[in-house]
């Protein structure tokens, strides 16, 4: 079983920020949206980052953590929108 690590400055279930993972067979840790995180879950197959509301600092994020574990799949949740702004 997959471990999913969602990192994400909302307080609320992976599920109300990413419906999909409801219906995953994986078990889903939550963290700060911090590359420390990482430190905490080093076994996590998967990196999910909360890109809905802090589009420039998720990106950051995204940058920070690819440069430290380069191999690690990274994904980040963004809404219809912030895609564009996002690469």
């Amino acid at each position: 079983m997959a471990l999913l690590l969602l990192l994400s400055g909302a307080s609320a279930e992976p599920e109300s920020i990413l419906e999909a993972l409801a219906f995953l067979d994986h078990r889903t840790v939550t963290g700060p949206p911090r590359a420390e995180a990482l430190l905490r879950h080093p076994e996590a197959d998967v990196v999910l980052v909360d890109a809905r509301r802090d589009l420039t600092g998720a990106r950051n994020l995204c940058r920070a953590l690819s440069t430290a574990s380069p191999a690690l799949p990274l994904l980040p949740v963004l809404t219809e929108g912030g895609l564009a702004g996002f690469s």
